[in-house]
């Protein structure tokens, strides 16, 4: 079993803001999980903190969550999940957005640290490891902002144009993390 997290803030005035490339990633997953699979739409499940979504691929049994805590807080709810369902912290794939690499590109890494990331340090704090995949989404760095600002911007249209030719890609990439493995995808994609 794996659980596919995307980062991000749930109310509606984050929604296209640079913080939330996690959520809208694991949207655009699931929209083609649910053309060629079967797979339930996200649920808001109070016990979980968490919009929760089931499905199977390759022969695997697949849970996608989206945190609903607020992305600094984005443990807690994770840490719910992985309890419940039992999923090993190496079979949890978390797609968050990366000041560190530029738009348009993204890097996946395993057992690192949060390096700055609020949400992913919690992650790290609630499940009490950092053996975990990491699907890292370039946002670049602010030009003129501090990034605490900086990442509660919205993208502009022409940084949608270059995310949205990203997400078949990472969906590939999501997808050899799950039938290949980590290191596989790690070099196929870390290039």
């Amino acid at each position: 079993m794996y659980l596919v997290i995307g980062l991000g803030n749930p109310d509606e005035q984050y929604k296209n803001t640079r913080h939330n490339v996690g959520y809208r990633f694991v949207d655009a997953l699931i929209k083609f999980w649910q053309t060629n699979y079967s797979f339930t739409d996200f649920k808001f499940t109070k016990k979980y903190k968490a919009e929760i979504a089931r499905g199977e691929f390759d022969g695997k049994k697949i849970i996608m969550a989206k945190p609903t805590t607020y992305m600094n807080l984005s443990g807690e709810a994770i840490y719910l999940v992985e309890q419940y369902y039992k999923i090993p912290e190496h079979n949890i794939i978390a797609i968050h957005d990366d000041m560190d690499i530029p738009l348009g590109q993204f890097k996946i890494s395993y057992d690192s640290s949060a390096a700055g990331h609020r949400g992913v340090q919690s992650l790290i704090d609630h499940l009490q490891t950092q053996e975990f995949v990491r699907v890292r989404i370039g946002i670049g760095k602010p030009a003129a902002t501090t990034p605490e600002k900086y990442v509660l911007e919205n993208f502009t249209a022409q940084e949608n144009e270059i995310l949205e030719k990203l997400e078949s890609l990472t969906q590939t990439a999501v997808e050899t993390i799950i039938t290949k493995g980590k290191d596989e995808a790690m070099n196929i994609f870390n290039k």
